[in-house]
């Protein structure tokens, strides 16, 4: 089983990608800051570090290093590190899907094209896509969906208005809608349920 470990300044993202890749049989592990996922990774080294170099200062580079320097058996990316300075791992953005990301993290690599046996079966990620797809056509409407997808992308409800067009208040009407139909009771627990059935694309 493949192990990762996942430390990213968006909380939201960093459970859903972790949903994601628990959803293909990944054993995982979410940090709140470098120092924390440091900590982690010293009390059982994981197979896949994937880390923010957002973080405030240079933490996320300097643990980036640190985890390089000490456990070189593991597989090291940068999350969302677009900017070319992120040289020292192999670059992860999260604009990609995420099942795109899940199998670029389960190959040990940044690029999701690239084939390679994956090191875990991916049949119920394709077979939640489907009741996924089916589920969404049938509760969720467009415009439910679209700020669904937004709220996987960690985007903030200001933000979500902002994109969308509409009031935060109707934003956040479509937000407990989306709970009700999805029978969970926060956003965390909506995000997981989308990514693990692939409710949005």
């Amino acid at each position: 089983m493949t192990t990762v470990l996942i430390c990213d300044h968006h909380r939201l993202f960093a459970e859903a990608f972790a949903s994601a890749l628990r959803a293909v049989g990944a054993d995982v592990r979410v940090a709140a800051d470098p120092a924390e996922a440091l900590a982690a990774q010293a009390a059982e080294p994981a197979d896949r570090v994937l880390m923010s170099v957002r973080f405030p200062g240079e933490a996320g580079r300097a643990a980036i290093r640190e985890i390089q320097l000490t456990w070189p058996q593991t597989h090291v990316a940068c999350l969302g590190a677009d900017d070319p300075a992120a040289e020292e791992a192999v670059v992860l953005s999260k604009k990609r899907p995420l099942t795109e990301l899940v199998d670029a993290v389960l190959r040990g690599t940044g690029a999701p094209e690239t084939p390679a046996a994956p090191a875990v079966p991916r049949a119920p990620l394709r077979t939640a896509r489907v009741d996924g797809q089916t589920l969404a056509a049938r509760f969720l409407t467009d415009r439910e969906r679209d700020v669904l997808r937004l709220l996987v992308g960690a985007q903030p409800t200001g933000q979500i208005a902002d994109e969308l067009g509409i009031s935060i208040t109707t934003t956040r009407g479509y937000v407990q809608s989306i709970l009700s139909k999805l029978g969970v009771h926060s956003r965390v627990q909506a995000v997981s349920y989308a990514v693990r059935h692939s409710v949005v694309s």
